[in-house]
């Protein structure tokens, strides 16, 4: 698919170039058009550059997932040694009190 370099001309959608002459205020050749500039790309503007809504999260006080995972991790490999450990240990003071 890569393997030869076949060089392509992007061709212009309609629909964006229907909207940039409407609420941009250029044609599709990029010549200003002073009529529709005046208004609708002052609203575009205003309405691009109103600031945003805060977003409403949960507290932050929650385990994340890559805590989850570490914790998860960790308690795999180690509880292993624990078990052995405890076993070893347990067998040793069986055998020290028989």
């Amino acid at each position: 698919m890569f393997s030869r370099p076949r060089p392509q001309f992007a061709e212009p959608v309609p629909a964006v170039s229907k909207v940039a002459d409407e609420y941009l205020g250029f044609q599709t050749e990029r010549k200003p058009n002073a009529q529709s500039t005046s208004s609708k790309g002052k609203n575009l503007r205003a309405l691009a550059t109103k600031p945003l809504k805060p977003i409403i999260q949960p507290n932050n006080a929650d385990m994340g997932f890559f805590e989850t995972g570490f914790l998860l991790a960790a308690g795999l490999a180690v509880l292993p040694w624990v078990g052995w450990g405890s076993y070893v240990l347990g067998r040793r003071l069986m055998n020290k009190f028989q």
